[in-house]
């Protein structure tokens, strides 16, 4: 069981250990030393049950707190990628790709914004840089066959023909869709080895 050093001698258990941010949890620790040395409590496990205590509570508006942000997040990931398409439609791939790196950090699990991203690295021709984009992408939601056929169409225009052939088995194991086996068909009759 984890125990929390307030000082020199005072320690507290924490039950259950859930990361939070440092400042939150150092003023909450200062509030702890504080309200000890105003009562005078001296005793180990009185002081352990207001550590206790006042990490439940800093805890408990820290998750409110995160599920508020989390939803704003959410919300201002939606208008980062639709700035981006923006971006992308009117010529301006960099700031698109800026755009899109912000939506990804803001909401890890938006999985179009990893699909655009590619998109707009393949208009760049990197192709690299887009099978990248969707290998995070499929991280997160391996099921989504579209992702590994993405993956092998920019590999294939990379020149990577084994791990093209390696993407589309990938996406044919998902989903046996006649377009995937064509692709499959395309990689293997242009593939010298």
């Amino acid at each position: 069981m984890p125990s929390l050093q307030i000082g020199k001698y005072e320690k507290a258990d924490i039950h259950v250990f859930i990361p939070v941010e440092k400042f939150i949890t150092g003023l909450r620790i200062r509030t702890l030393l504080l309200v000890c040395r105003r009562r005078r409590v001296r005793h180990q496990p009185v002081r352990a049950r207001l550590a206790r205590k006042i990490i439940l509570i800093s805890l408990f508006y820290w998750s409110r707190f995160n599920a508020a942000m989390r939803n704003y997040d959410y919300i201002e990931a939606d208008d980062c990628y639709d700035m981006a398409v923006a971006w992308i439609r009117s010529g301006n791939i960099e700031k698109g790709v800026e755009r899109l790196n912000r939506a990804i950090d803001l909401n890890p699990c938006f999985i179009y914004a990893y699909i655009t991203l590619a998109r707009a690295y393949a208009l760049k021709k990197k192709y690299s840089d887009a099978v990248h984009a969707l290998k995070r992408a499929a991280w997160i939601d391996p099921a989504f066959d579209r992702l590994h056929f993405l993956m092998a169409k920019y590999a294939y225009r990379n020149g990577d023909h084994k791990s093209a052939l390696i993407f589309i088995e990938r996406a044919l194991s998902i989903d046996r869709k006649m377009l995937y086996e064509l692709t499959k068909e395309f990689i293997m009759a242009g593939w010298p080895g």
